[in-house]
């Protein structure tokens, strides 16, 4: 990691912890099969928890399509496990389904997520 994305990740991650909120996210694999054992493979559920900060879509942004009313987007940090599309999120007590997830880097090295939610 280069020095000015190093720095860009620091001061991301002390503003998304001063002003953000917990967000848990959970994640499901669908189950299998496996032919050669005639056996069924279970699906997962894999939840980590970090901290976002919520806000809502500008009304110039909502087009009705790509983002619809109601819409709001999570600034993340870093985490170990990049949100995808069809993950739930957690957060002010309700559920939001993962439905884009924006990379935001420097230099090659990802500084934040900008996660689009809906419910």
């Amino acid at each position: 990691m280069g020095q000015f994305s190093n720095q860009m990740t620091q001061i991301a991650d002390q503003l998304i912890t001063y002003f953000g909120e917990s967000v848990s996210f959970t994640r499901k694999t669908k189950a299998g099969f496996n032919p050669s054992t005639s056996q069924a493979i279970p699906g997962e559920t894999t939840t980590y928890v970090t901290r976002g900060v919520p806000e809502n879509y500008n009304m110039d942004e909502v087009d009705n399509s790509l983002i619809e009313r109601g819409d709001m987007r999570l600034t993340l940090s870093k985490t170990t496990m990049v949100p995808l599309v069809g993950d739930i999120a957690s957060f002010r007590g309700a559920n939001w389904r993962v439905i884009n997830v924006d990379i935001i880097s420097a230099q090659g090295d990802n500084i934040v997520y900008q996660v689009q939610v809906r419910k």
